[in-house]
């Protein structure tokens, strides 16, 4: 049986160190701080079935589909914040390890624990292993290609050619970037190619390029080509000089040494030494490109080649894309390896690591504690405090209405949903209810799109209403006038149910989880399918893949004189096997189906025209909802793709109007 000796022991502790300092700072307190907006948008995402996940990354996701199915098989184990955010700790954690271990191989072992321990701390590497958000698994994968494709151009075996392709089919699955990445690897295998010395064959060559092909294009045609669609053609741009900016920029304010040189600025309070330290931080970055490029020029070339090609590519294909710096997080571990190149000459380095690692650690969690491991003061998207707060404000069995930005109804569920019954989901109203008071929640998801929703519940309900403010929500409760019945008198005439949130409730006889939406105009920034950023209001269902439904009732108050009754029903559904439906009764008669709508449709109108020449007391129009799950239509659920829009029921006399019973739309039916 294998023992190591003390010498090997004491030999792998910096390391250790190193790794245990970056797992701790990456596992500790994964739930202090409340997911940000695009972290939600994978929780959310991921309660969806795979028909759901495989939309939004065609649509409004940029990424392909395989970090939400990672979350997903998570969810099934735990939808706690610590739990979904391990995975991005994890495989933080792993990229230090394997920025080592590249290191080592191809460097020196002191330099291999630098680049570590500069890894380990590294502010921006930190936050994204925080995270819900593919970044940290992309980085590993990235530093696995790395990896490959040196041992490739190293020593020429197919076993690393192999090896190269299967990560990169996993980064495929990942990034959309990854195409600009691999365009990096080609370039840089092309190369070899055409070297004598290189052991890189033009067969090789030929195999890469075949087997990237075949990975690449499915994904491209399924995911990337269509989403990237419609992101460019729906997002604000920036100028191309402001994207250079963003990246150039941000790159190095994510190095160590400018984070240690700002932070040791602020605690000297000396503005002149702060700003020159500071400066001087920024600087050693680049002398470490510098000291790479001529001790070890092979793989800095590969290094710089897999960092410098892809942002050229994407500042050629895409000039003016809001291009931020977590979008290319890969090269958070190429700049702290040069960064622990620019000490090759320091004697005990390897000691010097792990006190760096150690130290920095120690560094953040005293005088950045704040920044990684707390709520964020006055953090808008702290969706986890709001859930909280808003629980003992909401009731089982009242009666809410939405009055927020979209995606905060979703949000809410998504902490709602872990400790059921939720409010937003159980709705239920019936002709008995009284008093009914009517709870409109208004919120908001980012600092800048901060929704005073007054106007709103002013323009349709008359009266703000009690107002209660609580963190990043508001809730207005108001007294509801009912008025359930609506009787047809001598003069007959036009009866309708809007969906303002007043009318509505005032009207509606008996409803089962459905809720009002507004209409609402999206910030520039909002993803959208159609390039509208006008979403449109009305009434959705409360959840997916659950039957809704609604009642509009109509009493008879002319006695036995025969009618006849026209009705129009106006919706929205484009949401794959959604189905909206119109049903109507006499008295107690059973239902009768006079029209309906199965998703995707272009109509928006469905009319249906009906008679009656034997007395009633009552007619009954039902409206039933069943929203699908299979169709990405919004940021978190896809409830808007699936809207009742209006319903107008015209009442006439049979001898004024022909007695033949009709239906017109889409899946129309005439009544019996």
């Amino acid at each position: 049986m294998f023992r190591p000796t003390t010498q090997q022991c004491v030999s792998k502790l910096p390391l250790a160190i190193i790794l245990l300092s970056g797992a701790f700072l990456r596992c500790y307190a994964l739930d202090a701080r409340s997911p940000w907006w695009d972290e939600m948008l994978v929780t959310m995402a991921s309660r969806h079935s795979l028909a759901y996940i495989f939309s939004l990354s065609s649509t409004l996701e940029a990424h392909p589909p395989l970090y939400y199915l990672l979350i997903k098989a998570v969810t099934l184990v735990s939808s706690s914040d610590e739990a979904l955010r391990f995975l991005s700790a994890l495989f933080g954690t792993l990229s230090i390890y394997l920025l080592y271990r590249i290191a080592r191989e191809f460097i020196d072992e002191n330099t291999a624990l630098l680049a570590a321990a500069f890894l380990c701390v590294n502010p921006l590497h930190l936050i994204l292993s925080r995270g819900i958000r593919p970044y940290a698994l992309h980085t590993a994968l990235f530093l696995l290609a790395l990896w490959c494709i040196a041992r490739l151009t190293k020593d020429g075996r197919w076993r690393d050619l192999f090896l190269l392709c299967g990560v990169n089919l996993l980064l495929f699955w990942i990034h959309y970037l990854t195409y600009y990445i691999v365009a990096a690897q080609g370039l840089i295998l092309a190369v070899n190619m055409l070297v004598k010395s290189s052991p890189v064959t033009r067969k090789q060559f030929f195999v890469f390029c075949t087997v990237t092909a075949i990975f690449a294009l499915p994904i491209y045609i399924w995911f990337v080509r269509p989403s990237l669609a419609y992101q460019l053609g729906s997002v604000h741009h920036y100028p191309l000089l402001k994207v250079l900016y963003f990246i150039i920029y941000d790159l190095w304010v994510s190095s160590f040494f400018v984070f240690i040189g700002r932070s040791l600025a602020d605690l000297i309070y000396h503005p002149v030494f702060g700003s020159l330290l500071t400066d001087f931080m920024y600087v050693l970055p680049l002398v470490g490109c510098v000291a790479f490029r001529f001790r070890k020029p092979k793989f800095a070339t590969i290094c710089l080649t897999l960092g410098i090609i892809p942002l050229v590519i994407i500042l050629i294909m895409a000039p003016g894309y809001p291009l931020r710096i977590w979008h290319v997080t890969w090269i958070t571990p190429l700049v702290s390896l040069c960064a622990a190149m620019a000490f090759f000459w320091l004697p005990g380095r390897k000691a010097a690591a792990p006190l760096l690692a150690a130290g920095g650690a120690l560094f953040i969690l005293i005088f950045q504690h704040a920044l990684y491991y707390e709520p964020a003061p006055g953090q808008s998207t702290d969706f986890k405090l709001t859930a909280a707060r808003l629980r003992p404000e909401l009731p089982p069995g009242a009666l809410i209405a939405d009055a927020s930005p979209s995606g905060f109804f979703s949000a809410m569920s998504w902490y709602f949903d872990q400790s059921p019954p939720n409010p937003l989901r159980v709705q239920s109203l019936g002709p008995d209810t009284s008093p009914a008071m009517l709870h409109l929640l208004s919120g908001f998801i980012l600092d800048d799109e901060r929704m005073n929703a007054d106007p709103y519940v002013r323009a349709t309900m008359g009266d703000l209403g009690h107002v209660t403010q609580t963190h990043n929500a508001t809730i207005y409760t108001v007294p509801l006038d009912r008025q359930p019945i609506m009787t047809i008198g001598e003069q007959l005439g036009t009866f309708t149910l809007p969906v303002s949130p007043k009318e509505f409730y005032s009207h509606v006889f008996r409803l089962q989880n459905v809720r009002t939406v507004p209409t609402q105009i999206l910030p520039p920034w909002y993803i959208v399918l159609d390039g509208n950023h006008t979403m449109e209001g009305g009434v959705v269902a409360t959840q997916n893949n659950t039957d809704a439904s609604f009642e509009f009732v109509l009493e008879n108050g002319i006695g036995d004189k025969p009618l006849r009754f026209s009705t129009e029903l106006r919706y929205l559904n484009s949401g794959a096997g959604s189905r909206i439906g119109l049903f109507a009764r006499f008295d107690d008669e059973p239902f009768t189906e006079l029209a309906g709508s199965a998703g995707p449709d272009r109509n928006r109108i469905f009319r249906a025209n009906f008679s009656r020449a034997k007395p009633f007391h009552r007619l009954t129009l039902q409206v039933r909802m069943y929203c699908n799950d299979a169709t990405a239509g919004n940021y978190g659920d896809n409830l808007r793709s699936l809207l009742f829009q209006g319903l107008a029921v015209t009442v006439a006399g049979l001898e004024t109007a022909p007695p033949v019973s009709s239906a017109q739309g889409a899946n129309s039916r005439p009544a019996p």
